[in-house]
């Protein structure tokens, strides 16, 4: 409560990624206030590149090239203009998708607390068991009908290169993986767009 998405942990990780509100093609960014943190994470994403007093290079641990070029991050810089019309297109689709759906049996929407705002970058719904095909099965029904979606990210903790490290009880995490779906949530849906794909879920 009262506070921005982004600043609840020491470090919010943000995505620029070609389908975010807003994109620069690719890469993204990270905010802290720890100076510390912020200058160590700099340091490694340049290379970890130390400059000598005879102007040489010099590299005290392995660094990488994570710069974003100046020519996209004038590109997202440039979308901030528009970053609210985004979030309100955003919010009325996923008005009109609430309202196509709430009564479907076996569906289950997004909530939104009354003490936060959702930007509804993706609109995500569960397949419950007693609908009557699965997550699985719905996903390929509408790709069928020509319509996109996608399940919901795997856990992380399912991974091959994270299996073996130490983790909590995951079972909420598991079960929304198995039960979720995102369903298209682009700026430019149409009435129409949302019309069709709430039918196929209201037919089964």
């Amino acid at each position: 409560k009262g506070q921005m998405t982004g600043t609840i942990g020491d470090i919010g990780c943000f995505s620029f990624n070609g389908n975010k509100l807003i994109t620069t093609g690719a890469g993204g960014m990270l905010v802290t206030n720890n100076k510390e943190w912020g200058e160590r994470a700099k340091f490694l994403s340049t290379q970890t590149k130390v400059v000598t007093e005879n102007k040489a290079f010099y590299h005290p641990e392995i660094g990488y090239n994570f710069r974003m070029p100046n020519l996209l991050a004038a590109f997202g810089v440039a979308q901030l203009e528009n970053i609210e019309e985004y979030i309100k297109a955003k919010r009325e689709n996923a008005e009109y998708y609430n309202k196509l759906l709430k009564n479907v049996k076996g569906i289950t929407l997004p909530c939104e607390k009354p003490y936060a705002k959702n930007c509804f970058w993706l609109y995500s719904i569960l397949v419950e068991d007693d609908y009557e095909i699965n997550r699985d099965d719905l996903v390929k029904k509408m790709s069928e009908k020509g319509v996109e979606t996608r399940p919901f990210f795997m856990p992380i903790h399912n991974m091959p290169p994270y299996k073996d490290f130490k983790h909590g009880n995951m079972n909420v995490t598991d079960e929304l993986y198995r039960k979720g779906i995102n369903l298209p949530s682009s700026v430019g849906l149409k009435k129409e767009d949302i019309e069709y794909i709430c039918e196929i879920i209201r037919r089964r």
